[in-house]
């Protein structure tokens, strides 16, 4: 609401009386909120992909890797027969984390992110045919993914050192030490409690102790 006032009070100034007196005119307050998270589901998967979280996934999984740019160009190829490519287990598992990356507050079931799919045009924008979102699939990737909680470390590890290099961060200069605390009573409602996992999923909080290099 305080970004809504900035932004009224903005257009108060520079626009003429009668019109900005029209403009309030037209405001209203809308009840529910339905704009579509596609563009950050969008960001989410590239994000996903430049640190390397599908391929790892694949590679640990034994899968060939479909990258992004091989599902849409297959997706968009007039030409080809067969259809769209079935996407790989890392893909369909950077679509669930990039769910929760653009709706923290509201994340998908498994059971709901073919019919999600659709109003995020998977299709022509990531080269996903949403009927290969089905739950059983889905259900069938995090099965395989969760029999070793160890894949989990290696993934991570893995992710760090990609970005690392892609970014070159001299890995050498800070250690990055991350935890979550489960929250219960009044600190549930604070603004920075965000859903995770664990017996308290949807009240916790994310904490990071950065140690640099040459510091205090």
């Amino acid at each position: 609401m305080k970004k809504i006032g900035t932004i009224i009070e903005s257009a108060r100034r520079i626009m003429p009386k009668k019109v900005f007196n029209e403009f309030l005119t037209e405001l209203d307050v809308a009840e529910n909120l339905e704009a579509s998270p596609a563009g950050a589901v969008l960001t989410g998967m590239y994000i996903l992909e430049f640190v390397g979280f599908p391929r790892y996934i694949d590679e640990l999984l034994g899968e060939d890797h479909t990258s992004i740019e091989q599902l849409r160009n297959r997706y968009h190829d007039r030409h080809s027969d067969e259809g769209p490519m079935t996407p790989s287990s890392g893909i369909i598992l950077s679509l669930m984390v990039a769910d929760m990356i653009a709706r923290p507050r509201n994340i998908t079931p498994a059971y709901k992110f073919e019919e999600m799919a659709v109003k995020w045009r998977t299709g022509p924008l990531l080269g996903i045919e949403p009927s290969y979102l089905n739950d059983d699939r889905i259900g069938r990737v995090m099965s395989a993914i969760g029999e070793n909680t160890k894949n989990y470390e290696e993934i991570l590890i893995n992710m760090i050192m990609d970005a690392g290099l892609k970014a070159g961060v001299p890995l050498s200069s800070f250690i990055l030490d991350t935890t979550i605390l489960e929250l219960d009573g009044k600190f549930k409602d604070a603004s920075k409690v965000v859903p995770g996992r664990g017996t308290n999923s949807f009240s916790q909080l994310m904490v990071s102790l950065i140690v640099g290099s040459g510091s205090r």
